[in-house]
Formats: structure tokens, C-alpha cells, sequence
């Protein structure tokens, strides 16, 4: 167990600041029973089988030991593949939770980025949902779709149920812990309901309280083309907000969810919904914006002396491709630049690109729901990311 090279655990502690993990594999075992691990739970996908690990953390003293043999494993020790099968995991707690073991995995010639086995340590009584309240907004006369916050301590599927009905609106709950809700006819102001989840095995949790906003809009301009669209209440918002405001076609206003949206359009919106100021009189910073409108130019400009972009190098010089469509990762490179979210302890192993994944892991993190593999976002797209970060 000794035997590795000092330089390789000199690099193991190096690897120690750095801040993703990945995740390996995740087991199961009961309050009352040991887990048994094998070398195939800290097998990294692609990367093929570890020759050793240098183990960075360990379960919580209250929550589980790590045994080989009679010896407890210690956050710094080193154990060989062949030790692996024979390590243990005894659980302490007689609670639902799981136990976390962080690693550095060890090859041959490198050592990995930090890695962690989760196992679940299950109490044997299945206890009832939790459910959360929820904070949601519409307009009046729009109907908006929101999500109930409820989590299943043995994960599983679960049902809702409506408790108390709104009194300014109704709602519809879906068995996928969505809602739709429909203000009553010109009301505003303030409404509610309260809701229940249930398990598989019976259990009804405690009520939640969904708090409703009735806003008025200060016009009462809507879109065309977004009618019984659960989108129409973001299209509103994004008016409202002053991001974006549709397009007047004949003597329609519309939205035009569909049409695509370009790197310097959504720098724009999303600089103007945080609130940075762009830099008067600037010109070209990069050299394929040239012909872009010299209003543009400020936030180009504002946003690359702030490192919220940096462009591309190439034959012609630094370039930014503002007329060229955004994809979701590039948005999330650009958000994250601004809001500098916390970064996530752990992500799924190569699920991004380099350039991309700790911003779209830490959107994830925060509960940003987006397609994240999406090449072109539409203006539906922006305008549900754009409302999410308002809500952060």
C-alpha cells in the first residue's frame, strides 16, 4: 500500500485544489449492513481501471466508517486496486443518507481528476415525502405553468394532490410535479393553494404552500402569436423587463418565439437584465464587429474589458461572431462570467466540453433548467433561461 512513487502522491496533493470531482459509481446498502466495494465502483468511464486511489475525504463519523481489515481508512491514505475489493463501508447512522467517498484516481502514468463514490445507507422505513413552498408570479390574464418542490427520502415516484384551491384562479397538477394556473378575469393581487405529495408506499407529507402574484403589466399589449402559450407570461416579462419586444408585423405585435438569437443579442439582454453598464463611445474592439451599430459597440466593449467574453483569435484578428446564432453553453459561459455562481463539487465526466462545463454545471447547480446541448437558442429559449436567472 506503501509502495507508490512519491512524486505521484506529491501530484495527489496538488490535484487536491482542484474543484470538480467526478462521479464514479453509486451503491446501495441498508442501516444494519456493511457495503462491500469493488474495483468496478471506482472505475472512471472511458478511463478504463485505477492501479491505485488517494483518498481526499471520507463519510462523516456519524454516518459510516471505512474499514480494510481492522484498519480505518484516513482522508491521505493510498490503497492499490487489489485493496479496493477488499475495503468496506459500515454504516453508524440507522437514517436515510448517503456516504461520500472523494478520491484521486491513480494510472499508470497520471493521476485523475478528483473523483467520489456515493453510497446511499438506507433506515428500512419508509418515511414520507418532504415538500417545499413555492414562490410563483403570472400576469392577469395569463395562464403560467410553474413546478411543485417536493423529494422522496427513498426516491420514488411520488403524486400530488390539491389541498386548499386557489380563490383568485385555478390550477391544474400534473403527476410530473407540474401546475398550470389560470387567474380568474382581470384579477390582480395576491392568491394561493396548498398541496400534498404521496409515495409509493402511502405516505402523505405535511402541506406546502404555493404564494401567487397577480402582476399588472404597465401595458396591456400581448403577443399574437402566444395565446394558450405557457410561455406568454416569460414573453410579457421580457417586455416588461425591457429586454426584448417583439416585432410589430401589420398591425400584429409578436413574439416570434421560434426565431433564433444571436451572440451579440443575448449579450445585450443578458447585460441589460443584470444591470452592467455598457461604455459610451466605443468603437470596433473586435475585428469582425466592425458593421455592427456603434450602441452595440458599448456593451461589446464593457463586456470584454469585464471578462464576461473573449472572443476567438484568428487570421484577421480577435473576433467575437456577434451575428452568428448562440448556443446554450455558449449563454452559460457568458452568465456564469457575470453572476460567478458557485462551482459544484462534482459533475458527470465529460458531459461538456472544457471552455464550457464548470458554467453550465454551475447553472445546473443552481437549478437553472435548460438544453444544454442545444447549437441554436430561440427567442422561447432566452426568454425561459433569462427569467430563471431573474429568479436566482
Amino acid at each position: 500500500m506503501n509502495s507508490f512513487p512519491r512524486k505521484i502522491l506529491l501530484t495527489c496533493a496538488i490535484c487536491l485544489l482542484l474543484c470538480f470531482s467526478v462521479l464514479a459509481g453509486d451503491a446501495e446498502t441498508m442501516y444494519d449492513a456493511e457495503y462491500c466495494f469493488s474495483e468496478a465502483d471506482f472505475c472512471i468511464s472511458d478511463m478504463g481501471s485505477v492501479d491505485g486511489i488517494f483518498v481526499t475525504a471520507v463519510p462523516e463519523a456519524d454516518v459510516a466508517t471505512l474499514k480494510l481489515g481492522s484498519r480505518s481508512i484516513l482522508a491521505g491514505d493510498v490503497l492499490s486496486a487489489e485493496s479496493l475489493g477488499k475495503l468496506r463501508l459500515i454504516p453508524i447512522t440507522a437514517e436515510s443518507c448517503d456516504a461520500v467517498l472523494c478520491y484521486l484516481p491513480i494510472y499508470a502514468n497520471h493521476v485523475a481528476d478528483p473523483a467520489e463514490v456515493t453510497v446511499r445507507i438506507q433506515s428500512g422505513k419508509n418515511e414520507a415525502p418532504k415538500v417545499n413552498n413555492v414562490e410563483f408570479e403570472t400576469y392577469k390574464n395569463i395562464a403560467n405553468d410553474g413546478k411543485l418542490s417536493a423529494e422522496d427520502p427513498e426516491k420514488g415516484a411520488l403524486t400530488y394532490q390539491l389541498v386548499d384551491a386557489p380563490k383568485r384562479g385555478s390550477v391544474k397538477l400534473s403527476n410530473d410535479g407540474t401546475f398550470l394556473y389560470t387567474p380568474q378575469d382581470n384579477k390582480v393581487g395576491e392568491d394561493r393553494f396548498t398541496y400534498t405529495a404521496t409515495d409509493e408506499a402511502g405516505n402523505v407529507s405535511t402541506p406546502a404552500t404555493v404564494n401567487i402574484r397577480i402582476l399588472n403589466p404597465t401595458d396591456k399589449m400581448t403577443y399574437s402569436d402566444m395565446e394558450d402559450d405557457t410561455m406568454h407570461f416569460e414573453a410579457i416579462w421580457m417586455r416588461e423587463a425591457g429586454l426584448y419586444g417583439g416585432k410589430q408585423l401589420g398591425s400584429q405585435l409578436c413574439f416570434c418565439p421560434n426565431e433564433t438569437v444571436s451572440r451579440s443579442e443575448f449579450l445585450v439582454m443578458a447585460m441589460e437584465l443584470m444591470q452592467l453598464p455598457k461604455e459610451n463611445g466605443s468603437t470596433a474592439v473586435f475585428a469582425d464587429c466592425k458593421e455592427v451599430p456603434k450602441w452595440v459597440q458599448g456593451y461589446l466593449s464593457s463586456a470584454l474589458r469585464h471578462g464576461i467574453i473573449r472572443g476567438e483569435s484568428s487570421q484577421d484578428g480577435l473576433c467575437f461572431y456577434p451575428d452568428k446564432p448562440i448556443s446554450t453553453q455558449e449563454a452559460a459561459v457568458m452568465l456564469q462570467n457575470m453572476l460567478q455562481l458557485p462551482i459544484p463539487t462534482s459533475f458527470s465526466y465529460n458531459a461538456y466540453p472544457a471552455w464550457s462545463g464548470k458554467a453550465v454545471m454551475a447553472l445546473s447547480d443552481a437549478g437553472i433548467i435548460a438544453d444544454y446541448n442545444s447549437t441554436e437558442m430561440t427567442v422561447r429559449d432566452v426568454a425561459q433561461l433569462l427569467y430563471q436567472i431573474k429568479q436566482l
